[in-house]
């Protein structure tokens, strides 16, 4: 029996791309929206040589960027919503789109002996999306401003 196990271990071959986990998406996906959780995920389905589905979660991910923001935006300023209630939504989206389209491929991945990235680019990237998310945001209301005057 244990002879089995092994000669079947020898014959799977181990990933050489690096995944972002489930739970990095999470972490990532609320520092830095969504914009960084379609990173995520596009970066994952292109170690599994999903490359169609990269550019599709590219399309998503910036067209909820989009949304989520405008729609933040156009809430009036007597309507109180906790602050945390619009990044803890899209995370959940985020981990949920993630478990259901990945979440057998990033176990399989994993238990193949395949690698993820580290914690520091996963909040490095978070960052990073949160200074272009804001940024972004900025050069909106500059731009708007202008066009009124």
């Amino acid at each position: 029996m244990e002879e089995s196990t092994v000669e079947k271990s020898s014959f799977i071959e181990i990933p050489t791309k690096k995944i972002y986990k489930q739970r990095a998406i999470s972490v990532g996906t609320f520092l830095g929206g969504p914009l960084v959780a379609g990173y995520f995920i596009a970066e994952n389905f292109k170690a599994f040589d999903e490359n169609e589905k990269a550019k599709k979660t590219w399309i998503i991910a910036i067209v909820v960027t989009v949304f989520v923001f405008g729609t933040a935006f156009l809430i009036p300023d007597d309507v109180t919503i906790p602050n945390q209630i619009i990044p803890i939504l899209y995370t959940g989206i985020a981990y949920y789109m993630a478990q259901y389209f990945q979440g057998e491929k990033i176990k399989e991945h994993i238990e193949n002996g395949g690698v993820y990235f580290n914690w520091w680019r996963t909040i490095g990237v978070g960052f990073i999306g949160l200074f272009i998310t804001i940024l972004a945001a900025i050069s909106i209301f500059i731009l708007l401003d202008l066009a009124k005057a």
